[in-house]
């Protein structure tokens, strides 16, 4: 009887409800300040997360409140939004309808200055008018000044302009005007830049509706003109503002120069050299960036990557790279763009060599990714707790793991006085990362042990039993048999 309860009792002492996530499951953490009153707040995860994470997905990161409970939270991209440079002012000149129109009198005299060149436009229009017929913009010096910095190594780069912000006299009535914007290099020939541009500025009941910035495409012009549709009075400008691209990496966050592992001459692609590097940091690079071992460098390099050695190596540039330096002026053209690459395996193949790269004098990479930003639900008490690097399964490090940015759109816009804002805006906070602390340590990113085989041990506990069972019952039979033979 005893003997038959055994299985049951050895099952009740191995079903046990799973333990939620702690922050002892993970190996280390950052210590979050965050303002009081937010409901949700938001941070930009540091690169040393990347390094210790063991998921490209970033699925080993969870947020704890100062009782310990794990947080709803949600990882994305940090900021998709192109970089916006600079903002400068741009020159700009009224114009009468008929030199917008008909040519007119316009005359032109350029001076040169040591700060560039200054443009004079001499037109019947004045700036005192209060409705001119259009304007003209001066954006030469940009075109010169920004690219000479930012892509220095392409000729007719095109103007780094890319939005044109503006601000009108208001009679406090609030007004919508359409507009159109051409482009021109000689103040002769002009092509149509924007066909229909829209400035508004609406006010009622102490809410404020404004937009006061036309987007430009990519352009190679030294001159803009603007101008109303006919029979339409524009608004009198007071201040025009350029805002300009940044270089082609603007928005990554880059990681320090990564050095090589080893290279070896030859090899299978056809190259003068292979030189290999494994990224530690779980992230997908965009851009990298070559450091030669010394100065006046050039090389004609290929680069690859892959997961793994079971993978393909896909190419993801190539091009000639160099560092020259002529007395106290450098010319170079180290960076290349390509597709986000979630990767560790990296190679350099040498083309055509002109650094001189022996053993031991191989360029360094540096890699260039867009950095991810991280949303959580306040609940509970701080100080909050950002964790990370954990082997537990996938299936259980992602159960608090939602789309928490999306609760709030945050395109919706309001705004009362002189003053727009995202709506959410009274919802999300930043977050202020501390220095990282130990939690779980190394072990925590091993993966669990795997758990006991109950299921079998218990097959055959069963399987013992009824064989003991059997046993006892043959026993006590023969024994019947016996007292039965004697009497």
């Amino acid at each position: 009887m005893n003997i038959c309860l055994l299985p049951v009792l050895l099952l009740s002492t191995v079903t046990a409800a799973a333990a939620g996530l702690t922050p002892d499951d993970f190996a280390r953490g950052f210590p979050l300040q965050v303002p009081a009153g937010g409901a949700m707040y938001s941070l930009e995860i540091p690169a040393e997360l990347y390094r210790t994470v063991r998921h490209h997905s970033l699925a080993d990161v969870g947020v704890f409140n100062a009782a310990g409970e794990p947080l709803p939270h949600s990882i994305q991209p940090a900021g998709t939004v192109e970089a916006e440079g600079e903002r400068r002012e741009v020159p700009f000149f009224p114009l009468s309808a008929e030199n917008l129109h008909r040519g007119g009198n316009l005359a032109i005299r350029v001076a040169r200055s040591p700060g560039g060149d200054i443009l004079e436009v001499q037109s019947t229009a004045t700036e005192e008018d209060d409705s001119p017929a259009g304007y003209l913009l001066d954006i030469s010096r940009f075109a010169n000044a920004l690219n000479a910095r930012n892509t220095p190594n392409v000729p007719n780069a095109p103007n780094p302009l890319r939005a044109l912000e503006f601000k009108w006299q208001n009679d406090g009535e609030g007004a919508i005007t359409t507009l159109h914007i051409e482009s021109s290099d000689d103040l002769l020939h002009w092509q149509t830049l924007v066909s229909r541009g829209v400035l508004a500025e609406l006010r009622f009941r102490g809410q404020l509706i404004r937009q006061n910035t036309i987007a430009l495409p990519r352009v190679k012009a030294r001159y803009l003109r603007i101008g109303w549709p006919t029979a339409s009075a524009g608004p009198r400008f007071l201040a025009v503002h350029g805002l300009f691209r940044a270089g082609a990496d603007s928005g990554l966050h880059w990681l320090p120069p990564l050095p090589a592992e080893g290279g070896e001459s030859g090899g299978k692609s056809g190259g003068k050299m292979e030189i290999f590097y494994t990224l530690a940091h779980r992230i997908s690079p965009a851009a990298m960036r070559v450091s030669f071992p010394e100065e006046n460098s050039f090389a004609s390099l290929a680069l690859y990557s892959r997961q793994d050695e079971g993978q393909q190596w896909q190419k993801r540039c190539e091009k000639p790279f160099y560092h020259l330096r002529v007395d106290e002026l450098i010319a170079e053209d180290t960076l290349c763009t390509f597709a986000p690459a979630a990767d560790t395996l990296w190679r350099l193949v040498v083309r055509e060599d002109g650094a001189a790269f022996g053993q031991g004098r191989w360029p360094a990479l540096a890699f260039g990714y867009q950095p991810r930003e991280l949303t959580f639900v306040g609940r509970g008490s701080p100080p909050f707790l950002l964790a990370f690097g954990s082997g537990k399964p996938l299936a259980e490090l992602q159960q608090y793991s939602t789309d928490v940015a999306a609760v709030v759109g945050r395109d919706v816009m309001y705004g009362k006085g002189d003053s727009v804002e995202p709506v959410d805006s009274a919802l999300f906070r930043r977050a202020e990362v501390g220095v990282a602390v130990e939690l779980g340590g190394d072990k925590a990113l091993l993966p669990p042990a795997p758990p006991p085989p109950w299921r079998t041990w218990l097959l055959w506990l069963v399987l013992v039993a009824g064989v003991v069972a059997l046993a006892a019952m043959a026993r006590s039979l023969f024994r019947e048999m016996a007292v039965q033979r004697k009497e």
